[in-house]
C-alpha cells in the first residue's frame, strides 16, 4: 500500500565519539579510506555500532596527509587537515601544527562572506568563513588541552577568531556593483563562529573577572537572532537545496552549532534541523545514491557519478554504513573521494536518529511518495526494488553577472535498490534538451512521465522484450538477465506530435514500474499494460490518462 510519509525533526540522545588507541591494519593501497573489510550495514543498530571504527578510519587516513599552508585558497584544506592531526595525536604532527599557527605570517588573511573576482571593479577576497568555522571546531575540541594545543597556540588562535559580537553578515558589498543578500553557506558559516567565538570570550572574560555584554549571547540578541535564522530553514526550507558543492559547508555549520552551543534552546533547534536534513535524504536516497535537482555551480550538472557528486550521500558513508553497493567502485571497498568533510561528524556527538536511519536503510518495509517545494521541487516514489526521483525544475537566478546562482534540474530516474552507481545506468526521463527549459516533475507511485524517455544501451537485450510501436518492457527477475533488480518495467516513447515538444529533443513518453506482488507474473504484467493502454492514444500536449498494471488511473 502506498502511504505518504512526513517526517517531523526529532531531537535524539547522541553518544561522545572516542578517538581508537590503536589503528586496524589495512590494506597496502593509499588511494582512500579502507572501508571493505567492516561489514556493510543492514539495520540501524548496525550503523551506530561501527560508527566509531568507520569514523577513526577517516580520521587515520587525513591525518597522513601533508599539512597544508596558512593562507587564501587552502583554508578548508588546513582545518580538514590539522583536526585530524591533532585528533590521532601523533607527536610530530602535535608539534608541527602548533608551529604552523605560531609562524609569523599566520593572521586573519580575508574577510567573511563570499569571494569575487570575476569583474575587476567590483573585487572582493572573501571566503575567510570557511576556515574560521573550521578553527572555532578545532578551538572546541582542543583549546583546553595543552597537550595538544600548546597555551601560546591557544591565545594566538583566539586572535585568529574574526568575528565577534552581535553585527550579523546578511548582505554583502561588490564595491561598484552593488550590494547584495550574502549567500546562505556563508551567512551560517560566519554567524555559528560568531555565536561560538562569544561564547569562548565569555569564558575567557570569567577566568578574568571581567564581563562584556557585547559577547553575551543573551544579552546582545544573538541567542534570539540565531533561534529566528534557524526557523527560517523550517518554515521555507533551504534556499540553496542541495547545494553543489556547498551543502556540506551548511551542514558542518549546523552541526558545530549543535556540538558547542551553550543555549539548550539553540542546541535543540541546531539538532531538529539535523534531523530534518538527514531525514530529507533518508527518503530521496537509495542505498547512499541520491539524485537530487540542487543550486548553485553549473559544473556539477552533467554529472551522474552518483556517491561522487552529493555531500549528503558522503555524509551517510559515515552515518550509516551502508555500504553494499562499494563492490560497484571502480577500486571496490575504498573511498577515495569524499570524506575530507567527514572529520567533523567522526569527531562529533551527533547520530542520525534510528527512526530515520531505517527509512535510509531499509526500503523493504518503507514504502512511500514524499515530495519537498522550496524555491525548486522534489518528489520520490519509493518501493522495496527501486526508487523513482524526480529531477526537479530549473530556476534561472542571475546574480553577480554568473549563473552560479542557477537552480538546476536533473533527469527523473527509475533507480533499482540492488545496483547502479551512475545514473546513465537507469531507465530515465531526459527532459527538454535545454537546460533551462527542463521541468521533471512529473512522479506518481510507480509512475513517472516527461520528455525523451531513455532505455539505456547498458540493459541487456535478455532483460528486454518490445512490442510493435512505442512499448519496451523490462524483466529484472528473468534468469537470463544478469540486472537481478526485482522488478518490472514499461516504458513508452513515441515520437514528439508538437512543434514545442520537437524543440525539447524529439521524444515524450512515461514508465511504469511494478513489484512481482502477488505473484504476478512478467506475463502478466505486460499484459496487463498493453490491455490498459495499448489502445489509448498518448499525445504531448494534452491530458492523458494511463491506467497501471495493478488498475489505478492516472492523468498526467
Amino acid at each position: 500500500m502506498w502511504t505518504k510519509t512526513i517526517f517531523f525533526a526529532v531531537a535524539a540522545a547522541t553518544a561522545a565519539f572516542q578517538p581508537m588507541t590503536t589503528t586496524p591494519a589495512l590494506a597496502a593501497d593509499p588511494s582512500g579510506v579502507y572501508l571493505g573489510d567492516i561489514p556493510a550495514s543492514e539495520y540501524p543498530p548496525d550503523a551506530n555500532r561501527r560508527f566509531e571504527q568507520r569514523g577513526q578510519r577517516i580520521l587515520e587516513f587525513m591525518a597522513k596527509t601533508p599539512q597544508p599552508p596558512w593562507g587564501p585558497g587552502h583554508g578548508v584544506d588546513f582545518w580538514e587537515t590539522t583536526i585530524a592531526k591533532l585528533a590521532v595525536g601523533r607527536a610530530a604532527d602535535v608539534e608541527a601544527a602548533n608551529r604552523v599557527f605560531l609562524g609569523p605570517n599566520v593572521g586573519v588573511f580575508g574577510k567573511v562572506g563570499s569571494d569575487f573576482h570575476d569583474v575587476f571593479f567590483c573585487q572582493r577576497t572573501g571566503d575567510y568563513d570557511f576556515l574560521l568555522r573550521g578553527l572555532v571546531e578545532l578551538f572546541y575540541h582542543f583549546g583546553d588541552n595543552p597537550k595538544l594545543i600548546w597555551p601560546e597556540t591557544r591565545a594566538k588562535l583566539i586572535t585568529l577568531l574574526s568575528q565577534r559580537g552581535n553585527q550579523v553578515l546578511t548582505r554583502v558589498g561588490f564595491g561598484l556593483c552593488g550590494t547584495y543578500d550574502e549567500t546562505e553557506n556563508h551567512v551560517l558559516q560566519t554567524e555559528v563562529s560568531r555565536y561560538l567565538t562569544n561564547q569562548i570570550l565569555v569564558r575567557e572574560d570569567v577566568k578574568r573577572g571581567r564581563y562584556d555584554a557585547t559577547v553575551d549571547n543573551e544579552a546582545n540578541g544573538m541567542n534570539r537572532w540565531m533561534l529566528f535564522h534557524l526557523q527560517q530553514f523550517f518554515k521555507n526550507d533551504f534556499s540553496e537545496y542541495n547545494s553543489r558543492p556547498y551543502q556540506a559547508y551548511t551542514v558542518l555549520a549546523i552541526q558545530t552549532l549543535y556540538e558547542f552551543a551553550a543555549d539548550r534552546r539553540v542546541k535543540l533547534a541546531a539538532e531538529m534541523l539535523l534531523n530534518y536534513l538527514d531525514a530529507r535524504f533518508a527518503v530521496g536516497s537509495n542505498n547512499l545514491r541520491h539524485y537530487v535537482p540542487f543550486r548553485r555551480q553549473p559544473g556539477y550538472k552533467d554529472r551522474t557519478d552518483l556517491l561522487q557528486i552529493d555531500d549528503e550521500s558522503q555524509r551517510f558513508i559515515l552515518m550509516a554504513g551502508n555500504t553494499q553497493l562499494f563492490d560497484e567502485l571502480p577500486n571496490p571497498g575504498w573511498l577515495d573521494f569524499g570524506f575530507s568533510r567527514l572529520e567533523q561528524p567522526a569527531l562529533g556527538k551527533y547520530r542520525t536518529p534510528e527512526l530515520i536511519l531505517d527509512v535510509a536503510m531499509n526500503k523493504t518495509h518503507n514504502v512511500y511518495f514524499q515530495a519537498f517545494r522550496h524555491k525548486g521541487f522534489e518528489a520520490f516514489a519509493s518501493s522495496p526494488n527501486f526508487l523513482i526521483t524526480a529531477g526537479g525544475i530549473s530556476l534561472k537566478i542571475w546574480r553577480w553577472w554568473t549563473n552560479q546562482m542557477y537552480g538546476w534540474a536533473v533527469p527523473t530516474t527509475l533507480m533499482p535498490t540492488l545496483g547502479g552507481l551512475d545514473a546513465k545506468s537507469f531507465i530515465r526521463i531526459e527532459g527538454h534538451q535545454d537546460d533551462m527549459k527542463r521541468a521533471n516533475t512529473c512522479v506518481a507511485p510507480g509512475f513517472a512521465c516527461g520528455l525523451n524517455p531513455v532505455v539505456p544501451a547498458s540493459i541487456p537485450a535478455s532483460c528486454l522484450s518490445h512490442e510493435d510501436g512505442a512499448w519496451t518492457f523490462v524483466d529484472f527477475t528473468d534468469e537470463r538477465c544478469p540486472l537481478h533488480y526485482g522488478f518490472y518495467a514499461a516504458i513508452y516513447s513515441a515520437p514528439c506530435d508538437t512543434q514545442r515538444c520537437r524543440d525539447g529533443g524529439g521524444r515524450f513518453g512515461f514508465f511504469e514500474a511494478a513489484e512481482p506482488y502477488h505473484a504476478l507474473t512478467f506475463g502478466e504484467f505486460r499484459n496487463r499494460v498493453l490491455a490498459n493502454n495499448g489502445g489509448r492514444e498518448f499525445r504531448s500536449e494534452r491530458e492523458n490518462e494511463y491506467v497501471t498494471s495493478d488498475g489505478r488511473s492516472i492523468r498526467f
